[in-house]
């Protein structure tokens, strides 16, 4: 079942799409490097304007301007590194969100490295950098902003915070971004979202390890890539054969039962972004085992309806800390 359809500019725009029925849709969408770039004609206008403001490098300030653009009702769901923060209203999102974040991460600057939008919805990625504990510390993010063409209406902050607590003064999202370049296409296309209703239908159906592995790998290309933000930095797997070992590996052999629930999906051109909560029984390191759940953000790049490009990013921190090691 498909929500909440806008029309602008005579293409039909999928605010959210659910994830219980088969129908995806997208839209022509287009990119902006750094944010440099003017917005598409025919995006929503609040979309034009979010997609200005995140351009090059941004203070504390420049983000605290952005509750001009929220809906009275705006909801804001971020990583913690725990449970999630979620409120609701401009003016929760800076008592509660903003103003302590910037009190934890003096000398802050975003430098945003890359906006996709489809004229109403946002995804934008950036790099921050601030002072943890006296030293320099740079990290990787990636917001999620949903409008109804005038104003925001939720907006998903996920940052890799493990990484930030490695108070790292470099971070390798330089391969994301070459990824992004390389395989992002600003056209939705039918065949696009042929495979990206069976990836839904992969997300949708319970089944055992060896199932997933069976049905997942297929939908590859045969040149497809993965980056995932993993402990010791950004991974990169450049081949199917890396993707499903590591998959293998990292998920499958140590999460019985692991399982993905999809809360919001987007369209962008050939991307869908996936904001999910994953869970399963995981095996520690006594050999005990202890059911986990923590929260991902996973956006699919397609070539007509292969799997190109698997972009996976996930709240380290809070696994790590259910595992307690």
């Amino acid at each position: 079942m498909v929500s909440d359809v806008k029309t602008a500019a005579g293409v039909a725009m999928t605010r959210r799409v659910a994830v219980s029925g088969g129908v995806l849709a997208g839209v022509t969408a287009f990119a902006m490097p750094g944010g440099s770039a003017q917005a598409a004609s025919g995006t929503a206008p609040v979309a034009r304007m979010l997609a200005d403001r995140l351009q090059g490098t941004l203070v504390g300030s420049d983000l605290e301007k952005l509750a001009e653009l929220m809906h009275p009702a705006v909801r804001t769901i971020a990583w913690t590194g725990g449970t999630e923060l979620d409120v609701l209203g401009p003016s929760a999102y800076l008592a509660s969100y903003l103003t302590p974040y910037l009190r934890e991460n003096p000398q802050f600057q975003m430098t945003v490295t890359k906006v996709l939008s489809n004229g109403i919805e946002l995804i934008a990625f950036y790099d921050v950098s601030a002072l943890v504990d006296g030293k320099t510390s740079v990290w990787s993010g990636c917001n999620v902003y949903l409008t109804d063409g005038e104003r925001i209406v939720e907006q998903w902050i996920q940052q890799d915070l493990w990484w930030r607590s490695r108070s790292s003064p470099t971070v390798n999202s330089r391969i994301v971004m070459e990824q992004i370049e390389r395989n992002f296409k600003e056209e939705t296309t039918a065949a696009n979202l042929a495979g990206m209703g069976l990836l839904m239908y992969y997300k949708n159906t319970m089944m055992s390890a060896p199932q997933r592995t069976a049905v997942l790998f297929p939908l590859l290309a045969s040149d497809a890539v993965q980056t995932f933000w993993q402990p010791d930095g950004i991974a990169f797997f450049p081949d199917p054969h890396a993707i499903e070992t590591s998959f293998d590996q990292i998920v499958l052999s140590t999460t019985l039962n692991f399982w993905e629930t999809v809360r919001r999906v987007v369209i962008i051109g050939n991307a869908i972004v996936l904001l999910q909560a994953p869970s399963g029984t995981v095996t520690l390191a006594n050999n005990q085992q202890k059911f986990c759940a923590w929260y991902n953000c996973n956006v699919v790049f397609f070539a007509a309806e292969k799997v190109k490009y698997l972009l996976f990013q996930e709240d380290i921190m809070y696994r790590r800390s259910q595992l307690q090691i």
